[in-house]
């Protein structure tokens, strides 16, 4: 078996990867925003990041990538690596990224 990437998943990695360093706020992803444990952004709760978490979601939004698992006319379907790889980049950069 082969578990390497395909080529249309390093460029979807890419186009997350490039899009999230544009969007967030500069030094976001340097900012300490986690709890004390480690268990993910703290940005959602603390009421000086709320306009950047609700636009970073609104823009999320309006490309489809906060439904990807559910398609429709607006939406995005994305296999479940694609949705890991997603994850994977939205959380390395403590994004604001919905539910992943």
């Amino acid at each position: 078996m082969d578990f390497k990437f395909t080529d249309e998943d390093l460029a979807w990695r890419r186009e997350v990867e490039d899009y999230v360093k544009a969007e967030l706020p500069p030094g976001w992803t340097e900012q300490d925003l986690s709890w004390p444990g480690g268990y993910g952004i703290i940005s959602l709760f603390e009421e000086k990041y709320k306009e950047d978490c609700r636009a970073f979601w609104r823009k999320l939004g309006k490309k489809g990538w906060l439904r990807m698992g559910w398609p429709d006319e607006s939406g995005v379907k994305k296999t479940n690596v694609q949705r890991a790889i997603y994850g994977d980049v939205m959380m390395y950069h403590r994004a604001p990224a919905g539910n992943i």
